[in-house]
């Protein structure tokens, strides 16, 4: 009876996971994307041992499991971006972003254990309403890189983990923006395509207090095909046809530290690099050219954008066997350059704030987690402008998690 109540949650675990293409994230790169039990932690887990999220983390830190342990649920993201000028004032379109995620172990003898995660990491969405001053620009922008993120991990002292896994990816993009206004002719674009990266993890136990891990995450390359079409084909201006961009999703390394010297405490103290300025344009090639169909080429919008750091502190109390409680605070840097801002992506450097809890029960376990982000308000920069002004952007973000974790 047991073997078969395993079973079917391990399968619904896995179909809900599978169901994940359908869900947008709400940031190129959400560093605390994980699940509830990192968002309430800042995403600073990388070096404990005790944390199933770091099937995605950092699967060296996973050797020390007893038991095969699942978690699956889902995070959702309210964002809100105002744009002011002169003009007047517009708004993001309210949407609720959901962002799922899947995390499995499988300990083995010899402090070997085999983990799999399933999440998405990269994502964008921005939906601006028609008519606003910046629709030539953008309008409806939405990317989506969801990993499938198999490693294996192996204990080779009783200090030292070390872990190797790769990631098969696919990406999603769909871009609608304005191309003329009056007939109102929209352009949109859809594509997708599947890539493939790496990571190289490690972690090392200094004593029974302090523990630190390293983490290499690979870039992946990706060509994103598939149609362009227009709201109104117009001939010898706009017809539709195919159309392809490139796409690449960052190289990254994370530095994690954690201590437990306080009784009943953990803290976490994670920096993490991005290798931003492998995106230095955007370019998307066309079968017909927007303008004169009759020959095909390619439009190219400079990006230039700049490697960053994000500095992420969590902590966590364990209030008796049953309940633990926890808070974190993360810095990020932006990537985005001044001079090339553009309203599918208007990013600044942002704060976070987290708490969290989790209740654990016999064999299961429930985690949630809230977060608020604010990001610095910012100008339009001096490459895009927005209807010919000088405008400025105000971001904010309210995310709430839920992780449903089981051992089996």
């Amino acid at each position: 009876m047991q073997t078969w109540r395993n079973r079917v949650c391990l399968g619904l675990c896995f179909l809900m996971a599978l169901l994940a293409g359908a869900a947008w994230g709400a940031g190129f790169q959400l560093y605390t994307e994980g699940s509830a039990e990192a968002l309430g932690q800042a995403g600073a887990i990388s070096a404990r041992r005790d944390a199933l999220s770091n099937a995605w983390y950092n699967p060296a830190s996973m050797t020390d499991f007893a038991r095969p342990q699942a978690m699956f649920g889902d995070t959702t993201v309210r964002l809100k971006i105002d744009y002011s000028d002169a003009t007047g004032n517009w708004d993001l379109e309210k949407h609720w972003r959901q962002i799922p995620h899947f995390y499995y172990v499988q300990p083995f003898d010899e402090g070997m254990a085999a983990t799999l995660a399933l999440n998405v990491p990269y994502g964008l969405a921005t939906d601006w309403p028609d008519g606003w001053p910046g629709s030539g620009v953008a309008l409806d922008t939405r990317i989506e890189a969801l990993y499938l993120t198999p490693a294996f991990a192996w204990k080779a002292t009783d200090q030292l983990s070390l872990a190797l896994g790769f990631n098969l990816v696919r990406a999603t993009a769909y871009i609608r923006k304005t191309v003329l206004a009056a007939p109102a002719v929209d352009l949109e674009l859809s594509g997708e395509d599947y890539g493939f990266g790496y990571l190289a993890a490690a972690n090392y136990q200094v004593n029974d207090a302090w523990g630190v891990a390293l983490k290499f995450q690979s870039k992946v390359d990706l060509t994103l095909r598939g149609d362009v079409s227009f709201t109104q084909q117009l001939p010898g201006v706009f017809q539709n046809g195919d159309g392809e961009a490139d796409l690449r999703l960052p190289a990254s390394i994370t530095l994690g530290v954690t201590n437990r010297s306080i009784e009943k405490w953990t803290f976490g103290f994670d920096v993490l690099w991005t290798k931003w300025d492998s995106y230095d344009e955007l370019g998307v090639r066309f079968e017909r050219l927007p303008g004169a169909p009759a020959a095909s080429g390619a439009v190219v919008t400079p990006k230039d954008w700049n490697n960053v750091f994000s500095y992420r502190f969590g902590a966590e109390y364990q209030y008796n066997e049953n309940w633990r409680f926890r808070c974190g605070y993360v810095f990020d840097e932006s990537p985005v350059d001044g001079d090339t801002r553009a309203p599918e992506m208007p990013g600044s450097d942002r704060h976070m704030l987290m708490l969290g809890c989790s209740y654990d029960k016999d064999a299961w376990g429930v985690d949630v987690g809230y977060s608020y982000l604010i990001a610095r308000d910012t100008d339009t920069g001096n490459a895009v402008p927005i209807g010919g002004q000088t405008g400025d952007y105000r971001t904010r973000a309210h995310l709430a998690s839920v992780s449903f974790r089981y051992k089996f």
